[in-house]
């Protein structure tokens, strides 16, 4: 009864960092098109007007990539974490079927 219960939550985990992972990266994509608009109308014309720049663009900037960092540590943990169960898992399924069959 417990295995249908871990098989639930695990995917109910995957589908939760694979949306969180959707949802970053379409943040990311905007934020960079945003920042990049800004740059060419600052620097279109004769003068440089750094009305036209983002405010707190480094701090801005600083926070996404810490977040892409951050997240690309995340699905790297989240992968050697459900390898490293599923192999547990898989080695426990073939100690019952060896202690079963010895038994019989």
């Amino acid at each position: 009864m417990l295995v249908p219960i871990r098989k639930a939550f695990a995917t109910i985990v995957a589908l939760v960092l694979l949306s969180m992972n959707i949802c970053f990266f379409m943040f990311y994509a905007l934020w960079q098109n945003a920042d990049s608009a800004a740059i060419s109308r600052m620097e279109s014309g004769s003068a440089v007007q750094p009305g036209q720049v983002l405010e707190n663009a480094n701090l801005m900037w600083g926070a996404a990539q810490g977040s892409l960092l951050a997240m690309l540590a995340l699905d790297i943990l989240s992968i050697l974490f459900a390898a490293t169960a599923f192999s547990a898992f898989h080695r426990n399924d073939i100690a019952e079927v060896k202690s079963a069959s010895l038994s019989a």
